[in-house]
């Protein structure tokens, strides 16, 4: 009873979460790393260009999406790796 309680718990893997790990995990990266210093220099001139303080502040916080984070990669890496362990099992595992 409990281990089917469990099973029925457990999400399903498709490719469909695949895709969704490498949009949310690793396509952002891929962003920051080509177009990173345009990023940082856009939100710098919105910025420096804003009388309210408050946007000033939220611009000058949205200049580290312009930077590659290392822990959506190693996240990102561990999603896809649990995928595909998750597919190599057997349903009567």
């Amino acid at each position: 009873m409990r281990k089917r309680l469990l099973d029925s718990l457990r999400p399903r893997t498709s490719w469909l979460s695949l895709i969704g790990i490498v949009v949310f995990f690793f396509l952002p990266e891929i962003v920051a790393y080509f177009w990173g210093d345009r990023i940082e220099r856009y939100f710098i001139h919105l910025a420096a260009s804003e009388t309210d303080e408050k946007l000033r502040k939220i611009y000058e916080m949205m200049e580290d999406f312009g930077e590659v984070s290392y822990l959506n990669v190693v996240l990102g890496l561990v999603f896809v790796g649990w995928f595909f362990y998750e597919r190599g099992k057997s349903p009567e595992d």
